[in-house]
């Protein structure tokens, strides 16, 4: 049982470092094969000079999707040139150190709005031990930056709430604002929270003054997009109109009906499945999920497990208004009519999320303790401390259970070792039998995997791809595998070209595996074929 300061900074000491040595055991020389892709390939080109660029297009261009927060985090190994194997080691330690450092970050946080101490270690030791945020860490990805930036964002403007109107925390909390926003659009919600907090607070020159300054910050970057057309943030809301068109016959005639629908289904999935997991993992493992006594059981549990999620945070919006508290309302808010499937986005969410968990064990706990005897009350302290141990068990469990697989696999599940098998041996027989001038055509999701790994120029195939002269060679890969596409009519077309090509003289078998094929286009009979 915890019973002193210097217990609860030794137990947070142990689970951050328990966080460091788990993410380390899972770590390995591989990643997912599109956001990631992108990232690093642009940490390559920033790193060489070439800008903020496609550079596996045959006429590089800016890029349009992600915002280059991670990217220029991770230019400076990128300098090195070390092998694309060493370089992903590095980005991967790099990142879980930014997991690490916004854990001990957030104790800072949880200490500075009041909350107490048992009540932080207890969320550290969950949140360090959360198999969501520990197998997050086989991705090079954005969240782990994002965690430490938006909570230093957080740190900032708290001080700043109680310096001047002109001081360092101004500047800090601007620049911090802006760097989580470009490594994370989502961080837009971060200005709302202030603004409503502010105004409330009827403090007006520090919220022109703010604004004033993150608008002047992110001007360069704006007037580089809009001149480029270039996306950030409204290249998502465009891409989420396409999601929903994709996945719902009813987005198009009627789009309310769309957004309601998702909204009843991401309720559903993020209550029953998401929150429990990053909590009490065991709870919505799939073992359960997949057995109908073991998750009719467990749903009750998983519910109440939301429910004491979501009620600190309704309560401080009633008496407590923070800028933490409002962030965290707003991202909640958008994941509910989310269009993509929402398990990722929740990962900037676990400290704050587990946090309110145990704000309303602590409120329980002070309920009951004004209902039971004396001596009754006495042992809910203990009761609180067996709830921990009980989810670390948990949580260890799913842990072990991913480094076992890993280690035997190589990759977090075996079907991703699978794919990364056949995905590899394919890229390795382009490199060496294959001109290095040549263009690969792609189905959209492996632009900039096929060309950090052929160091071939590659370009995302048009609806009809047979239009697309550049192409000398396509890679394709099972539809069924790509399950990051962005645009699903544009794979289907894809997908029926290829079931076509037996018959089409223009499409030339040249590799294939279990999962990929390299096809060679005949540029004269494709002419014949456009010219007939």
């Amino acid at each position: 049982m915890l019973n002193n300061y210097k217990t609860y900074n030794l137990y947070k000491i142990i689970a951050i470092l328990f966080f460091i040595l788990a993410s380390c055991l899972i770590l390995n020389d591989r990643f997912n094969w599109f956001d990631d892709s992108y990232y690093i390939m642009l940490a390559k080109a920033l790193a060489n000079g070439q800008g903020y660029y496609d550079i596996n297009l045959p006429t590089p261009q800016l890029h349009k999707l992600f915002p280059p927060g991670l990217s220029v985090f991770l230019t400076i190994p990128s300098w090195f040139n070390f092998e694309l194997k060493t370089s992903i080691i590095i980005f991967k330690l790099m990142l879980i150190a930014c997991g690490a450092i916004g854990l001990a970050t957030f104790v800072y946080l949880a200490r500075q709005e009041g909350y107490r101490e048992p009540t932080i270690t207890y969320s550290v030791i969950i949140s360090a031990t959360s198999i969501a945020m520990i197998g997050h860490n086989v991705r090079v990805a954005s969240e782990m930056l994002y965690i430490l930036l938006s909570i230093l964002a957080l740190i900032s403007l708290n001080h700043y709430e109680q310096a001047p109107k002109i001081s360092r925390y101004l500047f800090l909390s601007a620049f911090l604002i802006v760097a989580s926003l470009l490594t994370r659009s989502i961080g837009i919600f971060l200005l709302p929270a202030i603004f409503i907090s502010w105004a409330i607070k009827r403090e007006f020159t520090k919220i022109a003054l703010l604004f004033s300054l993150v608008i002047l910050l992110l001007t360069p970057w704006v007037i580089l997009t809009k001149k480029t057309g270039a996306g950030g943030t409204s290249r998502y809301l465009t891409d989420m109109w396409v999601q929903y068109e994709n996945t719902d016959n009813s987005a198009k005639s009627s789009p309310g009906k769309a957004i309601i629908n998702k909204l009843k289904e991401n309720t559903l999935l993020i209550a029953t499945k998401e929150i429990p997991r990053i909590i009490f993992s065991i709870s919505a493992s799939s073992f359960v999920l997949d057995n109908y006594w073991a998750n009719l059981f467990s749903l009750p549990i998983r519910i109440f497990i939301t429910l004491l999620v979501f009620v600190p945070i309704f309560l401080q919006l009633r008496h407590r208004i923070r800028i933490s508290t409002l962030y965290l309302f707003f991202y909640l808010g958008v994941l509910l009519i989310w269009p993509w499937e929402p398990s990722r986005f929740l990962i900037p969410l676990i400290p704050f999320l587990i946090l309110s968990f145990f704000t309303s064990l602590e409120l329980l706990t002070e309920w009951l303790k004004n209902k039971l005897s004396l001596d009754n009350a006495k042992l809910l302290p203990k009761a609180i401390s067996l709830v921990v141990i009980f989810l670390v068990i948990s949580h260890f469990t799913s842990n072990i259970r991913l480094i076992q697989i890993v280690w035997k696999s190589g990759d977090y599940t075996f079907e991703a070792a699978k794919f990364w098998q056949d995905t590899q041996s394919a890229y390795s027989w382009v490199s060496k039998n294959l001109p290095k001038n040549i263009v690969l055509g792609c189905v959209p999701a492996l632009e900039a995997y096929a060309y950090l790994y052929t160091e071939r120029k590659s370009i995302a195939l048009p609806t009809n791809p047979i239009f697309c002269k550049e192409v000398s060679y396509i890679i394709f890969v099972d539809e069924k595998l790509v399950n990051n596409n962005k645009d699903g009519q544009s794979l289907s077309d894809f997908q029926n070209l290829i079931k076509r090509a037996g018959s089409d003289s223009f499409l030339k078998l040249v590799y294939s595996n279990d999962t990929v094929k390299v096809f060679i286009i005949d540029q004269d009979e494709l002419k014949r074929l456009l010219d007939g």
